[in-house]
């Protein structure tokens, strides 16, 4: 499966991205090419500000962060798709989460 394909699911639905130079970023993915990602509603993060918290429940580890996001008030950003590490989608569990309790 490619890059292009992933992608194509995404467009108008919301993504985060880690970038190798330590920042992050949460938007709406609105168009992308081959090199570049078109975010709008943008909020950024550096990943060195991630609160990982570690669980053990009897199956697996559990890894969870909590992420301090800033808003961008740029209408978008244009995101070089050499630099970027992971892309997720942004999808949040109806389940409160144990790191906000």
């Amino acid at each position: 499966m490619s890059l292009s394909h992933e992608l194509e699911n995404l467009v108008n639905k919301e993504i985060a991205i880690t970038m190798g130079d330590g920042h992050a970023y949460r938007g709406t993915l609105s168009s992308y090419d081959s090199g570049t990602l078109v975010l709008t509603k943008v909020h950024e993060a550096s990943t060195a500000e991630i609160d990982w918290r570690g669980e053990k429940s009897p199956s697996q580890e559990v890894i969870k962060g909590y992420i301090p996001w800033r808003k961008i008030t740029l209408p978008r950003v244009l995101i070089n798709v050499e630099f970027v590490l992971r892309i997720w989608p942004w999808e949040l569990s109806e389940k409160k989460s144990d790191i906000t309790q």
